[in-house]
């Protein structure tokens, strides 16, 4: 073997191995993000280490799990959010209901015809429109 493909050998042998070395940190990066609750960023350091070593079948399944939670998490966000807007609805509905009776109340108070309750200025004589034609 040449001197050349000797060093050329050498140098493929270095930069797989910085090259695992480095998907080996991206996964336990990931890892620390898992545990941390930062699903996406973890996802995407597995993403980054299976793309550094695409033969390593843990990286791989790291990966997979990481994108399952992200996915559980966004269901149970939706179904989070869709539970928050049923609540608002269900309350927005019943202080509606409840505005619609006070109305309504009031409205049948007025009907009643009762004379209006006096006032400062009850004794003032209303004027009468001028009659028609005038």
């Amino acid at each position: 073997m040449t001197r050349d493909g000797h060093r050329h050998y050498t140098y493929d042998a270095q930069n797989r191995l910085l090259t695992t070395a480095l998907a080996g940190f991206l996964a336990s990066r990931g890892h620390c993000l898992l545990d941390l609750g930062r699903l996406k960023q973890a996802q995407h350091a597995y993403a980054h280490a299976v793309r550094l070593n695409p033969d390593d079948p843990n990286f791989r399944s790291f990966l997979a799990e990481a994108r399952q939670r992200v996915q559980l998490a966004q269901q149970r966000a939706r179904d989070e959010h869709q539970r928050y807007l049923e609540a608002i609805q269900k309350h927005h509905d019943a202080y509606v209901r409840q505005v619609y009776s006070e109305n309504r109340r009031q409205m049948q108070r007025l009907m009643e015809l009762q004379p209006p309750p006096p006032t400062p200025y009850s004794h003032v004589p209303i004027p009468q429109p001028p009659p028609p034609g005038y």
